[in-house]
């Protein structure tokens, strides 16, 4: 026993040495395995895989439920005239486009108004026509000093006055065009 501790006391630093090395090669060894797990760690763990037997069936397709729909996107619609609906062109909840005619208005007395206007229209034509000729007759009456200055102005005014009443009942008649129109609303 003393010879060992003479040759542990004569090797001391040689046996200190051995130990650090050895304490080393064990904390490398730790190094590489820790370093090894944490590259381990890094991948996803495998996912869990369930398996199920496979059964044919029907998928009930529809479900009846009891609700209020509202709508996303809603339009109020006006007309510039009044009337009685005729016709609807559209199915409630329907996709319309711009411009595509919704509802048609009853008309009836419009069109008997337009034709009314058109009639009185023709007849002031005429009337104008035959004002016109009586003015040129009597601007020749005038020229020739056959009549006074007041009678060629009287047939002058009528003449104006049936241009005038031309162009009142073509307006009108344009009115009542547009508002035939307006009795498609879209």
């Amino acid at each position: 026993m003393q010879e060992v501790k003479r040759i542990m006391s004569t090797q001391k630093p040689m046996g200190v040495f051995f130990l650090l090395c050895c304490a080393l090669g064990f904390l490398l060894a730790n190094t590489a395995e820790a370093a090894e797990e944490r590259a381990a760690d890094s991948t996803p763990p495998p996912a869990m895989v369930e398996a199920a037997e496979i059964r044919a069936g029907l998928v009930e397709p529809m479900t009846e439920m009891v609700g209020t729909a509202y709508y996303a996107r809603k339009a109020t619609v006006a007309t510039e005239v009044e009337g009685l609906v005729r016709e609807v062109l559209f199915e409630q909840g329907a996709r319309v486009g711009k411009g595509q005619v919704l509802i048609r208005l009853h008309d009836d007395i419009l069109d008997t108004r337009i034709t009314e206007n058109e009639a009185n229209l023709e007849q002031a034509k005429i009337e104008a026509e035959l004002i016109g000729k009586d003015l040129e007759r009597m601007e020749k009456l005038f020229h020739d000093r056959t009549i006074s200055q007041s009678v060629h102005d009287q047939h002058l005014s009528r003449h104006k006055g049936a241009e005038q009443k031309i162009a009142a009942l073509m307006a009108g008649r344009a009115r009542l065009l547009l508002e035939k129109k307006k009795k498609e609303i879209s």
